[in-house]
């Protein structure tokens, strides 16, 4: 009897707690509730975007933060991946031997803006390596006509319309390839961007107390996925539309035949072969000139085009982008994104039996204490007489 009535305090103690533990729990719902409200939602919004935002630009801009070894790729992992398809020579054959470039750390794991200047090294090395194919009589003679291989000027025609024609041949399946694999690059950025917020997001985890964790909180990417979703989709739309832009800048880079002869006839000719085999020689080295100077300006220029007016603007125009978009968002795709009224049924759901708890927890307090006032009483000595 004595060791009821000494640990009848603790017990009451206990229901006390789980109460509170649960008034509190209720709480927190109501102010989940509360919270889901149009100006609210638009503020977690714009939080989650900025923290979205800053993680592409920390993978982009060539932070560790994002862990190398688990994610990013060494270059054969890269050439391997079925999103990226193979480098193809001008008769759109994969090409062979790749193994021979020399790529400057195609061993490292990389990610982000380093994997990109790395493939742009590995599509200068390529070009590097490629050469104009054999000239037939067939082909100098489709080039011009027979008829027409009298003048100087007919013989540069010939030779730059073999080497325009060759050269765009061999290098616009290497700029299709290079942004191929380019855009596939830059999305795989998000794969480091979703391991910095879960990073993050632990971090947040250890700093709060356990009441914080209760309160209205910016949205975590396993609490909102379809605005996740969609933040991620103008990403990848944004991508997609700056690197169509960017490549369609290259391939300004193959100039008509026209062009290639006026340049070409500014350099001074002595002599012209009347030969079949003087004519093809001729226009053998004149084409061979032209294909060489030709692959070192769009290899150049390529580069320089790529890295300008498609890893720029990432780095410089994506935040302004994607707020833009978040912030233009109507109302009513606001809700739809963050499921404002199917997470409120379920919110409201455990409200309600949480308030159900609460009453039964209320009235077991007051139960077990009329209980106990009740056994105190009747096991009390009675006074002597």
């Amino acid at each position: 009897m004595e060791k009821i009535s000494r640990n009848t305090p603790e017990v009451l103690k206990q229901i006390r707690q789980l109460r509170k533990q649960t008034e509190d729990d209720h709480y927190a719902v109501g102010d989940l509730i509360d919270g889901l409200h149009e100006a609210r939602l638009r503020t977690s919004a714009t939080s989650y975007s900025a923290l979205f935002l800053g993680a592409v630009e920390k993978v982009l801009s060539g932070s560790l933060e994002g862990n190398p070894s688990l994610n990013g790729e060494t270059l054969s992992e890269e050439r391997e991946k079925e999103e990226t398809g193979p480098w193809l020579d001008s008769n759109n054959r994969p090409l062979k031997n790749l193994k021979d470039l020399q790529v400057p750390y195609a061993e490292s794991k990389l990610y982000g803006s380093q994997q990109f200047e790395r493939l742009l090294l590995e599509f200068k090395a390529i070009c590097e390596k490629t050469t104009l194919p054999d000239i037939t009589a067939h082909d100098v003679s489709t080039a011009t006509g027979p008829h027409k291989l009298k003048l100087v000027s007919n013989f540069v025609w010939a030779a730059s319309d073999i080497a325009q024609k060759r050269s765009e041949k061999a290098f616009r399946p290497l700029i299709e390839q290079l942004y191929r694999r380019a855009i596939y690059i830059i999305k795989r950025v998000i794969k480091t961007v979703d391991f910095l917020i879960a990073q993050k997001k632990r971090e947040i985890e250890r700093e709060k107390n356990l009441v914080a964790t209760r309160q209205w909180s910016e949205p975590s990417l396993e609490d909102y996925p379809f605005f996740v979703n969609e933040l991620k989709t103008l990403y990848w739309k944004y991508v997609e539309k700056i690197a169509a832009s960017a490549k369609e800048k290259c391939l300004d880079e193959f100039y008509c035949t026209r062009i290639i002869h006026w340049e070409t006839m500014s350099e001074l000719l002595k002599g012209v072969p009347s030969d079949a085999d003087g004519t093809k020689k001729m226009v053998t080295g004149l084409a061979q000139e032209r294909f060489e100077e030709i692959k070192k300006r769009i290899t150049k220029n390529v580069m320089l085009k790529t890295y300008n007016f498609f890893l720029v603007p990432l780095q410089n125009e994506l935040w302004g982008e994607i707020t833009s978009a978040i912030s233009s968002l109507p109302a009513e795709e606001i809700h739809r994104l963050f499921e404002t009224e199917m997470i409120k049924d379920k919110l409201k759901t455990t409200r309600d039996k949480l308030s159900t708890s609460i009453e039964k927890l209320v009235k077991d307090e007051g139960d077990f204490i009329a209980a106990f006032s009740k056994f105190s009483h009747t096991t009390s000595p009675k006074p002597r007489e």
